[in-house]
């Protein structure tokens, strides 16, 4: 497949066709969840601490637990990964539905089965995306990784959307039974799936895995600033959305619709912004696209704290989506580019892993700022901190990842 096509283009392969839509519909599932999991906790406490924490909790999964999955991925064998890990959400959503029926949900438990059923994504996803580049050719990764974002942010469009419209006509139970119908199709496609599956590897040891995964990291020095740039990205940017119910609530002076609206267009920006992908990577090359969108999602994010209009909160939330999914996956894609083909699972994982701390850290840390300075003031200091990580870019470029794979492990014991 020539390089330079959409991410779109991608489609002509039967096995995209057959896999994407049933994998990435739990997405749908995933973000109505944690949508009705951060409008409950706002229900239950005024606290903006307690609501930020919830995407916190919903961000450490991926920290604790990429690792292990990125070693799965890469010595087991990735369907019985992803199956596994869709039953183990959908049992943990049964919970959710259960609980919030019952009407036993307290913000402990809310902040534990988020936990849980972000788990089962965090397994999920290195299996998947590490699948990815089985099935594409190396010159067009980018776009292969693109086409699994625009799709899961389609469902990031979409669920919250949803979840809203659920949460404001029929409450908390409904739309918690709404999201675990999503993991269904997952689990029924992948256990169909008579495709030639991929064996685990004779021998392999999962720790051994890591290790040799954390050792690339730390001894392959040209990797250094892209996983610095993925998690000071993470971190400047989820104050946004951490502090998104209180936006809608106190700022917007809006409702649950409101909220999943706002979330809803940062998974419309996001598509739209994987659309543009390839033109923008062959137009400017990726260094200049990702301090270029790190700068602009710094504006957007200013404009949010300033305004009282709801339809312009909606403008920059889409301009910080697009953001989102293009220095993601640009950065995603130049870190597998930048290591051999063999440890591509656990590079996906470091990525998760760096992704994901800066998203923990930045809504705690930023709730904590709205917690005692007020929202806007945390809103106008996670912009001027995303601004500092557009300057960072000077001192540490992206390494260049158009020559042969490169490998500071190749014949060390």
């Amino acid at each position: 497949m020539a390089a330079g096509k959409s991410a779109l283009s991608l489609l002509v392969d039967p096995a995209f066709r057959r896999l994407l839509p049933s994998i990435e519909v739990c997405f749908l599932g995933l973000f109505i969840h944690i949508v009705a999991c951060s409008w409950v906790m706002a229900e239950l406490t005024d606290s903006a601490t307690m609501v930020a924490l919830v995407t916190t909790i919903t961000s450490l999964p991926p920290v604790l637990l990429s690792l292990l999955a990125g070693g799965l991925a890469d010595v087991l064998d990735r369907r019985r990964v992803m199956i596994l890990s869709q039953i183990f959400m959908f049992l943990v959503s049964l919970v959710l539905v259960g609980m919030a029926a019952a009407q036993l949900l307290t913000p402990a438990w809310v902040l534990v089965l988020a936990f849980l059923v972000t788990s089962g994504n965090a397994t999920l996803a290195p299996a998947w995306i590490a699948s990815l580049g089985d099935i594409a050719p190396r010159d067009q990764l980018p776009e292969a990784v693109s086409l699994h974002t625009i799709s899961a942010n389609l469902m990031k469009t979409l669920g919250p959307v949803l979840g809203g419209l659920v949460l404001a006509t029929a409450g908390s139970t409904a739309a918690f039974l709404v999201g675990s119908l999503s993991y269904v199709p997952a689990i029924v496609a992948l256990a169909l799936w008579r495709a030639p599956k991929r064996e685990d590897v004779p021998g392999a040891s999962i720790g051994r895995a890591i290790s040799e995964g954390v050792r690339f990291i730390v001894e392959a020095r040209h990797v250094h600033p892209i996983v610095q740039r993925v998690f000071l990205f993470g971190f400047c940017s989820n104050g946004m959305i951490a502090l998104l119910p209180l936006v809608a609530r106190d700022q917007f002076t809006g409702e649950a619709d409101i909220y999943g609206l706002l979330y809803g267009s940062i998974g419309i920006g996001a598509i739209s912004g994987g659309l543009l992908l390839s033109r923008l990577r062959r137009a400017f090359g990726i260094e200049r696209v990702v301090t270029g969108m790190t700068a602009l999602c710094a504006a957007a994010i200013l404009v949010l704290a300033l305004t009282h209009a709801p339809i312009v909160g909606l403008a920059a939330t889409f301009v910080c989506g697009a953001c989102w999914l293009v220095n993601l996956t640009l950065l995603n894609s130049t870190l597998q580019l930048s290591a051999p083909r063999r440890l591509v699972g656990r590079m996906v994982s470091m990525h998760l892993t760096f992704t994901y701390l800066g998203l923990a850290l930045g809504s705690w840390g930023w709730g904590i700022v709205a917690e005692h300075f007020g929202l806007q003031i945390a809103l106008v200091a996670s912009a001027v901190a995303m601004a500092g990580t557009a300057l960072f870019a000077i001192w540490r470029p992206l390494p260049d990842v158009t020559g042969p794979e490169p490998d500071p492990l190749a014949g060390k014991p």
